[in-house]
């Protein structure tokens, strides 16, 4: 006998008849006595006395062996045929080992509910388990973390009227190659460490809300070296912008055409989003199971990319994430604005999801009006020490200049860098 069982059954059919007429209420249960009255006394007639009153006969018929209870749960819900029945069951996993037999009659059940005449559906739960796995095999399976990764199950997924998942992974439909980051200079030694106290960076990465910081800057300024240098050390730092799921983008116009798409952008940018957090992918998922169900070529319609960035604002759980933007003067310019527009929407409301977004430009024509509020930080206006700091590299002792000479030619070039290091 398996107590499991036992609860499990009694429950599903408490549930099922508590909100019938007491007259159907008492026909249901008078069909499951009845069933469980053929069976026991089928298997084992002795158990019964003509002596026993009626709270012990029915005490025997209920403690029974689990095959005669499945029948009996049966018999009881077909003698109600037109009433639908939608069953959740969570936690299978926990039970596997414990009671192999339970899980196998839960199976059978299963089964029994598809071929029901009416409809009837069942949701069940559990951690991923071999053995669970292994006894539900050919019934509909939905591997939450499998159709986000997009790895193959083969055989444990063929029901014929749902499309769910092919061997088109989520994850990879949104990969792209990003080439510029890897050619960016690292920053001179004891450089760029002005940025971690800076107070427009410190008051846009400790506040509790969206917010976007803007680094502008003449060309040759270090913009994208401290974007590099940013992200490389963003997590070590103890700042909570640190903690976030860090996403970036790099654009380049020296590189292929496709480095400066916005839509390869995006694509970018929640890739990182769905490979660090998991949860994410309910904002995909619907997107993602219409395209693999049209049965065309996969990709991405730039509008649903928006559509999903978006949607971010209304994910259900408190999240943390940062937006690593590079070069934003060397996008394609003809959405360039779109796009501004659109990490300032996703910044302008407060919401459990909060969203702090790094973006590196030249000054650009219209760049400060589609992100109004941004914090501004210019390059120029901060990197004299970095400067100086660089130049001692190249003026260093093995030259031996005479300090005179070094404190002259250390002051002009500064003066004519005007912020710039080439």
């Amino acid at each position: 006998m398996g107590s499991s069982a036992t609860t499990f059954i009694y429950t599903i059919l408490q549930q099922f008849t508590r909100f019938l007429s007491p007259d159907k209420r008492r026909a249901v249960h008078i069909a499951f006595l009845l069933t469980l009255l053929d069976r026991v006394y089928l298997r084992d007639s002795s158990r019964f006395n003509a002596e026993d009153s009626l709270r012990t006969s029915l005490q025997k018929l209920l403690t029974v062996y689990n095959s005669e209870l499945w029948d009996a749960l049966k018999a009881a819900l077909d003698s109600e045929p037109g009433r639908k029945l939608s069953v959740i069951i969570d936690g299978i996993d926990l039970l596997a080992e414990q009671e192999p037999e339970f899980v196998k009659g839960l199976r059978a059940f299963v089964e029994y509910l598809l071929k029901r005449r009416f409809k009837s559906k069942a949701l069940l739960t559990c951690r991923s388990h071999t053995d669970v796995k292994e006894v539900f095999d050919g019934l509909l399976c939905i591997e939450y973390d499998k159709e986000r990764q997009g790895s193959a199950t083969d055989g444990f997924l063929n029901l014929t009227w749902v499309k769910l998942l092919t061997n088109v992974e989520c994850l990879n439909t949104l990969r792209f190659d990003n080439t510029r980051y890897d050619k960016i200079s690292e920053e001179h030694y004891g450089s760029l460490q002005w940025l971690w106290t800076h107070n427009k960076y410190e008051a846009w990465s400790s506040t509790d809300t969206s917010d976007v910081l803007l680094i502008e800057g003449k060309p040759g300024s270090g913009k994208r070296t401290l974007t590099k240098y940013f992200k490389r050390n963003l997590v070590k730092r103890k700042q909570r912008v640190g903690e976030s799921v860090v996403a970036s983008f790099f654009y380049s116009y020296r590189e292929e055409e496709l480095q400066t798409d916005h839509s390869n952008m995006l694509r970018s940018i929640l890739y990182d989003v769905l490979m660090q957090n998991e949860t994410f992918f309910l904002h995909f998922q619907p997107y993602y199971r219409e395209r693999l169900q049209s049965g065309t070529p996969f990709r991405w319609p730039y509008d649903t990319l928006k559509k999903i960035l978006l949607s971010f604002r209304n994910h259900p759980a408190e999240a943390r994430l940062c937006f690593i933007i590079d070069a934003m003067d060397e996008s394609d310019d003809t959405d360039r604005r779109n796009t501004l527009q659109l990490l300032r929407q996703l910044c302008s409301n407060n919401t459990s999801c909060k969203v702090k977004v790094f973006l590196a430009s030249r000054p650009i024509a219209g760049l400060k009006h589609c992100v109004p509020g941004a914090r501004v930080i210019k390059m120029q206006e901060e990197n004299e020490q970095d400067i100086l700091k660089f130049i001692g590299s190249f003026l260093g002792p093995e030259l031996e200049l005479p300090s005179e000479v070094l404190s002259l030619a250390t002051n002009y070039i500064v003066t004519h860098a005007q912020g710039v290091f080439i």
